[in-house]
């Protein structure tokens, strides 16, 4: 194992996978500021002149604003688009507000477009809904809702307990039964949670370079693992969990 020198984390650059808007967003706003004080500007000109035909210009210019910003906000999310497909795994930075949520949706439906096949019988928007996988961090998540973990159960007034798949798992083994589709899992909230405590031993396999069976990892309940009980058949991760190739974070 090559071990790299310990260096300050001030002068440390800042990984590839996380993606800061802040500078963006300063500049895109300036741009849009200018632009809706210019046209509000020159409406106020023509409703001066033309009185009641004003409407008219308001329509007409209220497309050119809107185009310019789906054309600015396409832009945006075809470069995310190409990092995210580069490096697996891609962090939105920025401050409360600024639409990072809304964002990493459309990059993911954007993603899975892409990736729609002619022969399917879904719906478009019933695709995109079917590969994105979504969820908020919170104090309270730990590693039995993401990953997987012990759940009570009762069977003829019986109470026990069952090892059961979290969130992130029946997401990965959907992505498994697709291969050639893509699929996006968009975690909201990150800092709000304990990550050593949600992800466990995932941290490895989360790494672009470990994606796949050769970064097959034992998670902490691998002995339990031996019939999916959604299929009925032999679980996918019998033998140990991985993060598929085709799943983006």
């Amino acid at each position: 194992m090559e071990l790299k020198k310990k260096s300050n984390i001030l002068d440390e650059e800042e990984p590839k996978y996380i993606i800061s808007l802040k500078k963006g967003y300063r500049i895109l706003h300036i741009i849009m500021s200018i632009f809706f004080l210019s046209c509000t500007l020159y409406l106020g000109m023509i409703s001066f002149r033309a009185g009641t035909d004003t409407m008219v210009f308001d329509i007409g210019f209220t497309g050119i604003v809107f185009v310019f910003f789906i054309y600015t906000l396409n832009g945006m999310t075809k470069r995310y688009q190409d990092l995210l497909l580069a490096n697996k795994n891609m962090i939105l930075n920025g401050a409360p507000g600024t639409g990072k949520t809304y964002l990493s949706k459309l990059i993911a439906s954007q993603m899975i477009k892409s990736s729609i096949k002619s022969d399917t019988t879904m719906e478009e928007n019933q695709f995109i809904n079917d590969h994105i996988g979504f969820v908020q961090f919170h104090p309270s998540l730990d590693y039995t809702d993401f990953v997987e973990g012990l759940r009570p159960y009762e069977e003829i007034g019986n109470i026990g307990f069952k090892r059961r798949d979290g969130i992130f798992k029946k997401f990965c083994k959907k992505a498994i039964s697709h291969s050639n589709e893509n699929f996006v899992f968009i975690i909201d909230e990150i800092n709000r949670g304990d990550i050593s405590k949600i992800f466990g031993e995932l941290f490895f396999a989360i790494d672009s370079g470990y994606r796949g069976k050769n970064g097959i990892i034992e998670t902490q309940y691998q002995n339990l693992i031996n019939i999916d009980d959604s299929t009925k058949a032999e679980d996918v991760f019998k033998n140990g969990f991985y993060i598929p190739q085709n799943v983006y974070i």
